[in-house]
């Protein structure tokens, strides 16, 4: 659980507005052998720009992964328990014409996505630690360095990449 606080200051030539959004992001994230189980959830995203002030709302995800040393699949849903759809908030702080309006959309309720990897093995071997390194220039002696390719780790970086890539793409797709 992280809090955070978001302090925003918009200067024009006659205005001066300031705009704190306090809130949390959660998650929750467990491992058994090659599963994944992970849930996240940030409170309402607030945005000022210039005079407007947009007020996003809470979203959620779940989501289930395997994967293996050949392939994997995972599901996720975004916004699970949302009732009502994506709903934002605008507001004009203008002096002169302030308005308020409220937009719902109902096709963004619940999104489901899947994925599927496949680990397309060359010819190369994944379970060497260790690789010998022929120096020709030099005495002839042979030095094991340490592997930097490790399949596990490259393949929670790609899912775990995916994952936020997603949720920044549907944030983006929300504030437009």
């Amino acid at each position: 659980v992280t809090p955070f606080v978001k302090y925003m200051v918009s200067q024009g030539n006659n205005y001066n507005h300031e705009h704190v959004n306090y809130g949390v992001r959660g998650g929750i994230f467990y491992l058994l052998k090659g599963w994944r189980f992970y849930a996240d959830v940030v409170t309402a995203q607030h945005n000022l720009w210039g005079e407007t002030l947009t007020i996003g709302e809470l979203t959620h995800d779940i989501g289930i992964n395997y994967n293996s040393e050949h392939f994997g699949f995972g599901i996720m849903m975004v916004n699970p328990f949302s009732p009502h759809g994506s709903r934002t908030v605008t507001k004009d702080l203008s002096a002169l014409a302030p308005t308020f309006n409220t937009a719902v959309m109902q096709n963004y309720r619940q999104v489901l996505m899947l994925n599927f990897n496949v680990n397309l093995d060359f010819g190369t071997k994944h379970n060497e630690g260790w690789k010998r390194i022929d120096n020709e220039d030099t005495e002839r002696n042979k030095y094991n360095i340490k592997n930097l390719y490790d399949s596990k780790r490259c393949d929670n970086f790609a899912a775990d990449f995916s994952h936020y890539f997603i949720r920044f793409f549907l944030s983006v797709m929300e504030c437009a």
